[in-house]
C-alpha cells in the first residue's frame, strides 16, 4: 500500500483595509493576512497535526497579494508535479515554472472575479469623508 500524505487547506481572502482584521497601527504590507493566517493556525492547526495532517492556510488579498506560504505551497505542487512528468531535471524546471505562471493566473483571475462579484452584489464601500481644512 502507497504511504499518502493528507494536507489540510483552509483558503481565505481579505480585503487589507478591512478595520477588523488590522491590529491598531498596523501599516506593514500583509498584515491583514497575518492577523487572518494567527487565527486560522489557532483553530485549525493543532486538530489537523493531532490527526496526522499538514494544515497550510492558503492567504490572499483582494489586491492580489498573496501569502508567503501560499507561494510556497504553490511551487512545491508545482516541482511535484513537473517530477512526476519527466525526470529530465531541466524539464522538470521548465514544466515548474510554467505551471506556477499558470495556477497564478487562474487563482489571480478566481480573486479578480470573487472581487468584482462583491463589488456587483454589496457596491463601492462609501468615499472617505474629508473636510477642507484637512486637504
Amino acid at each position: 500500500m502507497e504511504d499518502v500524505d493528507y494536507t489540510l487547506i483552509d483558503v481565505g481572502i481579505t480585503h487589507s483595509p478591512k478595520a477588523s482584521t488590522l491590529r491598531p497601527g498596523a501599516t506593514k504590507a500583509g498584515a491583514a493576512m497575518e492577523v487572518i493566517k494567527k487565527r486560522k493556525n489557532a483553530h485549525y492547526k493543532r486538530k489537523a497535526q493531532a490527526e496526522g495532517v499538514r494544515f497550510y492556510a492558503f492567504l490572499g488579498e483582494t489586491y492580489g497579494r498573496w501569502a508567503p506560504s501560499a507561494v510556497g505551497l504553490i511551487r512545491r505542487w508545482a516541482r511535484w508535479h513537473a517530477r512526476s512528468l519527466s525526470s529530465i531535471p531541466q524539464t522538470q524546471a521548465t514544466l515548474a515554472a510554467h505551471l506556477c505562471h499558470k495556477w497564478w493566473t487562474l487563482l489571480s483571475v478566481a480573486n479578480a472575479m470573487g472581487l468584482l462579484d462583491a463589488i456587483w452584489k454589496y457596491g463601492l464601500s462609501p468615499p472617505l469623508k474629508t473636510s477642507a481644512s484637512s486637504l
